[in-house]
C-alpha cells in the first residue's frame, strides 16, 4: 500500500533507501544492515534518529558491526572517535555529521521570490560566471549539475547572482541544491531560491528533503526559516582503499 501522509512518505523514503522496515526508524536501538540503495558504496552510513539508528554497510562488514554496535546507544554512532574505533584500521574519510531534513507541506513558510525564475537555454554563460567565481570545493558542495534538472536563478537586475536546482532521488523525492556568487552572499538570495524550488516541488506533490553539514550554520538557518524539520543525523565513513573485507574482531577497542 502506498503511503498516504507526508510523515508516512518520509519514513517510507528512508526505510526503502536503507533497506529496513519503517519501525527501525522509530524504535530505540541499533540495526545493522547491508547496503540497499547505497549499492556498492565503499563506506558505512551511521543514520541516527533520536534513540534509533541504522548502520548501512557493505555486506562483508555487517556481522562485525552487528557485534560491536548492537549494544551502543544511538547517539554514540555520531562520535567520530567511536566510528573510527569500530572500523579500525579501515576507517577513511569521515563526512559529517550532517543534517537530514524534510519539509511537511503544512510547515512551509514561503518567501517572496519575484527575482527567482528558471534559466532559459541561453543561460550557460551565467552558470559559468557563477561557477568561475567559486572554488572547486564550493561548486561541488553546491550540487548544481548542468546535465541535471532545470536550473533556477536569482537575479539582481540582469545579473545572475545565485543558482538552484532540485536533485531527484530514487523515488521521486527531491532536495534543493543552491550556490550564491561570493560577492552577493548574505543578502537572502539562497533563501529565495530554495523557497522557489520548494514551492515548485510541493505543488507537484513531491517529497522535499534537505541535506547539509551540521557545521554549515547558514544552510541550516535557511532550512529552518522555510519550515524544514530535522529527520535524522548522518555520519558517513568511507573505507580505506585496501579494506574490502573487515579485519578480525579483536582489532576493535571500545573506550569505557
Amino acid at each position: 500500500m502506498q503511503p498516504t501522509t507526508t510523515t508516512e512518505r518520509i519514513d517510507a523514503h528512508w526505510s526503502q533507501f536503507l533497506g529496513v522496515p519503517p519501525s527501525a526508524l522509530r524504535d530505540a536501538g541499533v540495526r545493522v544492515t547491508a547496503h540497499e540503495r547505497l549499492g556498492d558504496y565503499r563506506g558505512v552510513w551511521f543514520f541516527v534518529r533520536g534513540r534509533s539508528a541504522v548502520v548501512s554497510a557493505p555486506a562483508g562488514w555487517v556481522a562485525r558491526l552487528s557485534r560491536h554496535c548492537a549494544s551502543a546507544a544511538a547517539e554514540e554512532l555520531l562520535s567520530r572517535s567511536y566510528v573510527t574505533r569500530a572500523l579500525e584500521p579501515s576507517a577513511g574519510t569521515i563526512v559529517g555529521p550532517s543534517f537530514q531534513g524534510w519539509l511537511p507541506h503544512d510547515r512551509f513558510q514561503p518567501l517572496s521570490a519575484d527575482d527567482v525564475r528558471p534559466l532559459s537555454d541561453s543561460g550557460a554563460d551565467s552558470i559559468r560566471a557563477v561557477q568561475s567565481s567559486c572554488s572547486q570545493e564550493e561548486w561541488e558542495h553546491g550540487g548544481i549539475e548542468s546535465a541535471g534538472a532545470e536550473i533556477w536563478a536569482a537575479f539582481e537586475g540582469a545579473r545572475v547572482v545565485a543558482l538552484g536546482q532540485l536533485r531527484v532521488h530514487f523515488d521521486g523525492a527531491v532536495d534543493p541544491c543552491v550556490i550564491t556568487h561570493p560577492q552577493h552572499r548574505g543578502r537572502g538570495h539562497a533563501s529565495r531560491v530554495v523557497s522557489a524550488l520548494a514551492k515548485q516541488a510541493l505543488s507537484a506533490r513531491q517529497l522535499v528533503l534537505y541535506q547539509t553539514l551540521l557545521s554549515n550554520a547558514p544552510a541550516i538557518a535557511i532550512a529552518l526559516r522555510l519550515g524544514f524539520e530535522p529527520y535524522a543525523t548522518l555520519l558517513a565513513v568511507r573505507l580505506a582503499p585496501d579494506s574490502d573485507e573487515p579485519p578480525p574482531p579483536s582489532t576493535f577497542r571500545r573506550s569505557e
